[in-house]
Formats: structure tokens, C-alpha cells, sequence
């Protein structure tokens, strides 16, 4: 580990921060998938210190830029909450890497007209995280489900018991192989888009933190023996999230998804977790964003603050149209293999 993060795992560790995403365990598997540089800092402000999460990338795609976190990652600052603080921070440093290097910063907060021109920043939403809180009890929780969901819950249950489906935490590596073969194949199929690699579910399945708990969590559904869904989530000790879901297509009327979130949401609050993470949804993706409130979530709108940089909106669901044709009829076999290649050059 270099100087810069013992000095964020110190902050870290003293803080009693249970952000996954700014877990220095997690950051590394970050740094080595992505081939991304973590340069976070943790600054002086007055008598309080303030840790800034902060990657250096450096691809064809993006540029140089300074982000708070590639892709759909949305750490918080650790310590006292200034934003304008850390933009600054990470302007100085990228005016080190000369004058193309720009910088992403992400927050929830609402920047003021005011700061943002004194700053010369420029603003995107793009994104909504949805968050559910935890209730002491999974009766009092379902509580908080839509009608509708409970509803579905009652026949899902059914039809799963029926076939004899049973729910449980992977234990093995081949396990996941399983499941990420599905995920690559509903995100050909269904989404037409590229997953993440596999080396990054193995890195976070394989990895715990410094109280030895794991960091990844695969929890999956079977029929039979046969793997045919599963939820992959971060564990963060007071907050579980879930942001990778995969099924086999021929059992979507079974709702094996809604179950596995059910099950997890159950386990989480046996675990005495206070929140459960639903992961990032496009605004524009009115379904998955319909889905998740259905669970009670309250959602926060993700702000893009860039210096020196003035974005192109590009939206997962709709852009790329031809690109994401040609991707949907490419063999499994191939498209297990690109994200490895592919992904760390749009981070």
C-alpha cells in the first residue's frame, strides 16, 4: 500500500467509516481492474481532516481526467462534508497532469449558482441512487413495499416453492462463472450492453477487509442444482448494495430477481445492516427506476460537477444504438472476454 493510502486507511479506520467504496481494500481491486491510478487525499481543514476519494484515469475515451470514481461509483467524503473543498483539491492536482486534464466530482449536493461560476464549474445529472432503509424487523419492513409488491411477493413465493427453488450464498469460484455467464448473456440479450469483467467479481468475491469480513456477496438461485439467477452486492457492514442482477431469461416469469432482493433484504436486516443499496439507475430508465421504489427507496439525484470540461451526454440506455445491435449478436464465448480488454478504456 503507498503512503497515500496508509494515510486514507488512517482517516478511514478512525472515522469508524463503513463506506464500501472507500474501504482500502476496495480501492485497490479499483486501481487494479480499471489500470486506473488512486491518488485520494486527505487534507487539513482548520483542526478537522477531510478525505477527498480521487482516481487518476488516462484513456482514449475520457482523457485526462481527476475523478471521485470511475463508472457508477459514488463514495462519500469521509470527514466534515465540504464539496467545494475537495473540487478544489482535485483541480490543483489536475493542473499538475497540465491543462487537457479535467475533473468529475460527484455528489448529492446542490452546488449554488453562484459557486459554480466563481469555480467555472459545469453541472449533469445523469444519474439516481436509491437507497432503502432498514427496519428492525422484516414484517415491519414489508410494511413499507408497495401493495403491489407485496402481492407479487405472496404468487412469486408460490410458484418458486412449488418448483422447488431454493435461495443461498455461493461458496466457490466456479460458482460465480455460473452466474457471470448469465449476467453476460441477459446484458447481450436484454440490454444490449457491455458487463463489467470478470476479474472484478472475483477480486471483490475473493477479497475481505481488515475485520475479515468478505466484500463481495454472490447470493443465487437454484433449480435442481441449476444456477438460474443471482445478486451480486458490497458489503459495508452497516450497508449492503446491490447493483449486479442476473437470471436465466427462460425463468423471468418467475421472478426469481424479486425473490433473491427479498431474501437479501431479509438477511441484511438479520445482520442488523441499517441500509440496503439499490445501485445507480439512469433517469431516463423508467422501469428499473419504478422497480426500486416499489421497495420504499428514497432516491437522490447524483450530481456530475466538472472543471475544465465540457461533457457529452451519453445515457447507457439510449446512446450507441448501432454499436449495441452489432454487440447483441456476438457469441457468449467472445463477450466473456471483452470487458477484460474493453471496459478499463471507458472508465
Amino acid at each position: 500500500m503507498n503512503e497515500i493510502l496508509k494515510k486514507w486507511n488512517n482517516l478511514y479506520r478512525k472515522e469508524g467509516n463503513q463506506e464500501i467504496l472507500n474501504n482500502p481494500e476496495f480501492i485497490q481491486i479499483i486501481e487494479s481492474v480499471y489500470h486506473v491510478k488512486a491518488c485520494h487525499r486527505v487534507i487539513k481543514d482548520n483542526s478537522n481532516e477531510v478525505g477527498v476519494p480521487c482516481y487518476y484515469v488516462n484513456t482514449p475515451l475520457s482523457g485526462k481526467k481527476i475523478t471521485s470514481s470511475p463508472f457508477n461509483f459514488y463514495p462519500y467524503l469521509i470527514g466534515k462534508s465540504d464539496d467545494l473543498l475537495a473540487i478544489n483539491e482535485l483541480i490543483t492536482l489536475a493542473k499538475k497532469y497540465g491543462n487537457k486534464c479535467y475533473v468529475e466530482y460527484k455528489t448529492f449536493t446542490e452546488i449554488n449558482a453562484e459557486s459554480i461560476k466563481k469555480n467555472n464549474l459545469m453541472k449533469v445529472d445523469s444519474s439516481i441512487v436509491s437507497n432503502l432503509h432498514l427496519y428492525t424487523s422484516y414484517d415491519e419492513q414489508t410494511k413499507k413495499y408497495s401493495k403491489s409488491l407485496r402481492q407479487n411477493l405472496r404468487t412469486t413465493y408460490k410458484k418458486i416453492n412449488d418448483l422447488g427453488i431454493t435461495i443461498k450464498y455461493a461458496e466457490k469460484e466456479n460458482e460465480l462463472d455460473v452466474w457471470y455467464k448469465l449476467l453476460v448473456r441477459l446484458y447481450r440479450n436484454k440490454h444490449q450492453m457491455i458487463t463489467q469483467p470478470d476479474i472484478l467479481f472475483k477480486k471483490l468475491f475473493n477479497a475481505r477487509n481488515s475485520y475479515g469480513m468478505k466484500i463481495g456477496k454472490l447470493l443465487l438461485a437454484y433449480d435442481n442444482g441449476k444456477i438460474i439467477g443471482g445478486i451480486f452486492m458490497l458489503d459495508g457492514n452497516q450497508h449492503w448494495e446491490y447493483s449486479w442482477a442476473a437470471y436465466d431469461l427462460s425463468y423471468a416469469k418467475y421472478g426469481i430477481n424479486t425473490i433473491l432482493v427479498d431474501h437479501a433484504i431479509r438477511h441484511a436486516i438479520e445482520q442488523k445492516v441499517k441500509t440496503f443499496g439499490f445501485g445507480s439507475s439512469s433517469i431516463n430508465d423508467k422501469d428499473l427506476v419504478y422497480f426500486k421504489s416499489r421497495w420504499g427507496c428514497q432516491e437522490k439525484i447524483i450530481k456530475y460537477y466538472y472543471w475544465n470540461h465540457k461533457p457529452s451526454h451519453i445515457d447507457l440506455n439510449t446512446s450507441f444504438a448501432f454499436a449495441r445491435t452489432l454487440y447483441s449478436y456476438l457469441p457468449i464465448s467472445l463477450l466473456k472476454r471483452i470487458p477484460k480488454y474493453v471496459v478499463p478504456y471507458i472508465a
